[in-house]
Order: C-alpha cells, then structure tokens, then sequence
C-alpha cells in the first residue's frame, strides 16, 4: 500500500535459535519427527506489507520446494481419515486486511496455493478508509491502522478457491463476555452475515488474539452449537487427528521472517518459544 513505512529488523533470537537448531542436528531431528509421524503444521498470518511481498514469496516458494501445502479443508479431512500426506501445511490470515488481497493473494495463486481468511465481519463492512483504520487501531490494537478488504475483494477470493471462516463480528476478547447473547452474535451473527455476503458455507472459526486465555470452554460450547466443525487458536504447535477440532493449533507467522526461521517453526522448533530468551 502507498506511503506505507518499511520495517528494518535486526537479526532476532529466533533467527539465532534457528542457526543453532540447524548446527546441532537438533533440527534434522525434528524434520524426521514431523515425517515419520505424519503431523500438520497450520500457518496464520495477518498482513503482508508491500516491503514483505518479496520476502513472503520466498516463504511460498520454500513451502512449494518442501511441503505439501494443502487447502484448510482438505487438511483436516486428511486428518480425520489418517491420510495425511508427508509434511503438510495449511495458510490461514486472520482479520481480513485489503493487503491480504492486495500482496498475498497474486502470490499465492501464482504457487498454485489457496488460504482459508478468517474474517471480522464488521471491518469488512466498512466503506471509510478512515473508519477502517481507526476500528484497526481499537479492535485489533494495532498501531498501524491497515485498511480492510472489502465484501466485493472477498467474493472474489472466494471464487478464486480461497475458504471464508469467521473471526467474529467485532474482534473482542471472547472469554471477557458474559452476556451469552452478546457472545452467540459474535460467534453465530458472524456466520450468518458471511454466509449471506459471502454464499458459500462457513464452517471454520477462530477466535480473535489466539492465546489460550483469550477463550474457554463456554465460548467453544457456544462456537460448537453455532455449527462450526473447527476452530482455531494462535497457539504453536503440532495438529494431529487427536488434536481437538475445537482447538487446533497454528503458527503466528511475520512474512518478513528469513526462511530460516520460517523452517524453525514448521520443524517444530520454535513451539516452547516463549520460553527462550529474545
């Protein structure tokens, strides 16, 4: 997008933790562990700058020359029926940010890939750029206040093969609500508008910030009885079929990561991240 400020990072803890994986051997252990056990890794990202387009590319490709990316639903059927194929991947956004249309979508059918888009439902009906960025800022708390995707730009995904799963109607902490109609609006009302905006099926959820204090298990009642058949966290972490399809886990992705550290995480290294120091 015009005018958008490059980020200029510093080599991090992760990448460090990745060269030392690799020197090690430590992670040719775990690539062997991901083959021979036959687990899913699930990918989510958010936005993908116009500074990061080269360097999400450089994740597709290394992705393409080393896994089986599969659609979401395809993914989990494998799962379910124990045909999972060696090394498979899923993509996944969240939010619903024009540049996801706009940077990830041209690359990704270049690949051959889909994603599945987890949607928030008010932000997509917004018109106003300036609306958009300031319901960013609030309900996202982002401080970059990114524009949003439009009803029009996700049909157009969705024809292009990409799936459409809800992220709520307003994007709020779901296991902060307590009255039961306000919490079934945002996770049954988003379902509903998507499947009237969208008109195709919606049966994938998941639940906005990601983190194992962000829902609980009245909110998965709640998303089960609203007919999803999955949902998702933001949790790292290996997904196989006794993984609980009401909380599979994924892995936070920044498109401007080195594929070092791209690979760190789909090999399983990087899932006790908080552990080790930045």
């Amino acid at each position: 997008m015009a005018g958008e400020t490059a980020r200029v990072q510093a080599p991090s803890g992760r990448l460090l933790w990745s060269y030392f994986l690799k020197s090690t051997g430590l992670l040719h252990v775990l690539r062997r562990k991901h083959d021979s056990c036959r687990f899913a890794r699930v990918l989510l990202y958010h936005h993908v700058p116009d500074n990061g387009a080269e360097s999400f590319d450089r994740h597709l490709r290394h992705l393409a020359e080393n896994y089986t990316v599969l659609p979401l639903r395809d993914l989990l059927a494998a799962l379910k029926a124990g045909s999972l194929p060696r090394r498979a991947v899923a993509i996944t956004f969240d939010d619903g940010f024009l540049s996801v249309y706009e940077n990830a979508a041209p690359a990704l059918k270049r690949y051959g890939f889909s994603a599945t888009l987890f949607v928030t439902t008010d932000f997509a009906g917004i018109r106003d750029k300036g609306q958009a960025r300031a319901f960013c800022i609030s309900n996202f708390k982002r401080r970059d206040g990114l524009e949003n995707m439009t009803w029009e730009q996700l049909r157009e995904l969705s024809d292009w093969g990409f799936e459409i799963g809800s992220h709520t109607g307003t994007h709020p902490v779901l296991s902060e609500i307590r009255d039961s109609s306000t919490l079934g609006e945002e996770i049954l009302g988003s379902r509903k508008i998507l499947e009237r905006e969208i008109g195709t099926e919606v049966s994938a959820f998941s639940f906005p910030f990601g983190s194992g204090k962000d829902c609980d298990a009245r909110v998965l009642s709640v998303v089960r009885e609203a007919g999803y058949t999955s949902c998702f966290s933001g949790i790292r972490g290996w997904n196989d079929r006794n993984t609980n399809p009401y909380y599979f886990f994924r892995d936070p992705i920044d498109p401007l990561w080195p594929v070092e550290v791209l690979e760190m995480f789909l090999s399983g290294g990087g899932d006790w991240w908080g552990k080790i120091p930045r």
